[in-house]
């Protein structure tokens, strides 16, 4: 977070990025969702989708409720959300 809004820090989205994906790979659940957001405003809507699928199927309401939005828009599938609830 101090990346984010320069809390100590100059602020630096790559670092920021960085140590999101060290912490997700770690098992961190907001982290995960944290890269979802990140990649959807970078344009990458499919690694968001999937960020935000591995959250939610982890147990983050807010990845859930971006997963449902990606499913009103066709961004994720049928499948893929059953397998979020599985």
């Amino acid at each position: 977070a101090a990346y984010y809004d320069g809390r100590g820090v100059p602020k630096d989205p790559k670092k920021e990025k960085y140590y999101h994906e060290i912490a997700a790979m770690a098992g961190h659940v907001s982290s995960r969702s944290v890269l979802g957001t990140i990649e959807y405003n970078e344009g990458h809507f499919d690694r968001a989708y999937k960020h935000w699928m591995m959250a939610a199927k982890a147990g983050c309401t807010y990845s859930l409720k971006e997963v449902q939005e990606g499913f009103e828009n066709r961004f994720v599938t049928k499948e893929q959300c059953e397998e979020i609830l599985v």
